[in-house]
């Protein structure tokens, strides 16, 4: 949320209607991005360039890599990008036609 509003009240109810962040003019650039990106890796961390884990699943997506158990995976391409988008959603709400077409 970026607003004017800077009262303890506002903010604690922007949080409460849902907010992930409270942002209050006037802000520096620096401190929007930073807001922004923590946004993002709160919810959606499949897209923020950090690594992603899934028990012993970890995806390194800046470096295109898979590792089981700290050991490194020798997968392709199609198969990193399904992987990265299945970890990314964990929730097992995705189905297959789904998953096929984001990773296509």
């Amino acid at each position: 949320m970026l607003t004017a509003r800077s009262a303890e009240s506002d903010r604690v109810a922007g949080l409460d209607a849902g907010a992930d962040d409270y942002v209050v003019k006037p802000f520096s650039p620096r401190e929007l991005v930073v807001a922004g990106a923590g946004t993002v890796r709160r919810r959606a961390p499949q897209h923020s360039g950090e690594a992603l884990s899934y028990g012993p699943l970890t995806i390194d997506p800046a470096r295109h890599e898979v590792a089981v158990d700290g050991r490194p995976g020798q997968d392709g391409m199609a198969e990193f990008k399904l992987l990265k988008y299945l970890v990314g959603h964990p929730s097992g709400s995705s189905r297959a036609p789904a998953a096929r077409q984001r990773v296509g």
